[in-house]
């Protein structure tokens, strides 16, 4: 059996008609031409990190839009970038405070918030997820960039205790491309977190899980898939 038949024959009813839903959007010619578009083929792209995600956080295949989510993931496994999962939580502790020290300053912060949760209410796909930009030392790492503040802090109103963060070393905010010690994903659990405000949030292991490094027995990765018999 293929990699990507593999991967859907062991993901969920609904991740499954994601990646159905994917196929067809990204064989639409209607804005530019079509992108390779049957759902085994796609569903190899994504890798591990499909078959993780539909376990961790299904809700990310309704709150996203598609095709950034695809392109993210593809993205990781070229090895450019990070996708954890992390608590809003961690990230609001990550990312620099917002200073409340006006009435137009509280407004436009409110607005964006509220924009974010008609969206949701709305059952419209939101077009991006939180990102953090990171930088590593010999036994800490440093976050030196975000974005998102707003989105997460709606998904803490929501109760949501997880999320979908894309994790980007510096140098890939800069150059578009890392070397691998520069991903987060490469550092010890044991790696101190230091937020944007210089406070120190915990230890790596305890708060964030990566999609490419996650236990296979506990989430199902595709070397506990079944393998075909016969010959193809």
């Amino acid at each position: 059996m293929a990699a990507g038949a593999k991967i859907l024959s062991g993901l969920t009813d609904n991740a499954v008609r994601w990646v159905e839903s994917l196929s067809r959007k990204l064989g639409d010619t209607t804005y530019g031409s079509a992108m390779a578009s049957d759902p085994e083929t796609i569903a190899g792209q994504m890798g591990d990190k499909l078959v993780n995600l539909a376990r961790e956080v299904p809700e990310s295949f309704d709150l996203f839009e598609a095709k950034r989510l695809y392109n993210t993931m593809v993205d990781a496994n070229e090895g450019f970038l990070d996708l954890a999962v992390t608590s809003p939580k961690t990230f609001r502790e990550a990312a620099y405070d917002v200073p409340m020290n006006s009435n137009i300053r509280r407004e436009k912060y409110e607005e964006k918030m509220q924009d974010i949760r008609d969206r949701i209410n709305a059952g419209l796909p939101l077009d991006d997820y939180a990102e953090l930009a990171n930088r590593n030392y010999l036994d800490a790492s440093e976050f030196v960039g975000h974005d998102g503040r707003h989105r997460e802090r709606v998904f803490e109103e929501l109760g949501m205790d997880k999320s979908l963060v894309k994790v980007v070393p510096e140098t890939t905010s800069m150059h578009n491309f890392a070397a691998p010690d520069e991903l987060l994903s490469k550092m010890s659990p044991s790696t101190e977190l230091i937020g944007q405000e210089g406070n120190k949030i915990g230890t790596l292991g305890d708060l964030f899980k990566f999609l490419s490094v996650m236990p296979p027995a506990a989430l199902g990765a595709l070397s506990q898939l079944p393998e075909e018999t016969g010959v193809e």
